[in-house]
């Protein structure tokens, strides 16, 4: 074989290489969910919760008046199902996700415990404060 032939043979398993070398690398630095990473789906915040709820009661209400319903009754509706709605928005606040497992079981209690604060009429920023006191106590 001659010297260019040769030249050429190696150049071309160079460029295989480095992109070989360049797809590992790149699937490397991709993220992989573990068992102490969080993966749930993220929740909307109360206030972001509250303002969804009035939008689907302006727009339950608008649809009742359009119905040719009586504007008090739709109003009245409307207002029930906006209470309905914002009592679903509690707890969706949560303290920080667990980086190790003995993390994750201390960010497991400090949620049971905002979860336990609010459903007993505790102020959701008080709860919150709390289970982040609990998490970083426990940590």
């Amino acid at each position: 074989m001659d010297l260019r032939g040769l030249i050429g043979r190696y150049a071309k398993l160079a460029v295989v290489g480095a992109v070989v070398g360049l797809l590992a690398f790149m699937a490397a630095l991709a993220p992989s969910a573990t068992h102490a990473q969080n993966t749930d789906p993220v929740k909307p915040s109360p206030a972001q919760c509250a303002t969804r709820c009035a939008e689907r009661g302006r727009a339950a209400y608008d649809r009742c008046v359009a119905a040719g319903r009586p504007a008090e009754r739709c109003a009245a509706a409307a207002r029930e199902a906006v209470q309905k709605c914002r009592e679903g928005c509690r707890g969706t606040v949560t303290p920080p996700a667990a980086d190790n497992a003995c993390a994750k079981d201390c960010a497991t209690k400090a949620r049971q415990g905002y979860q336990d604060c609010v459903k007993g009429g505790g102020d959701e920023a008080t709860c919150k404060e709390a289970a982040v006191a609990q998490l970083k106590s426990c940590t």
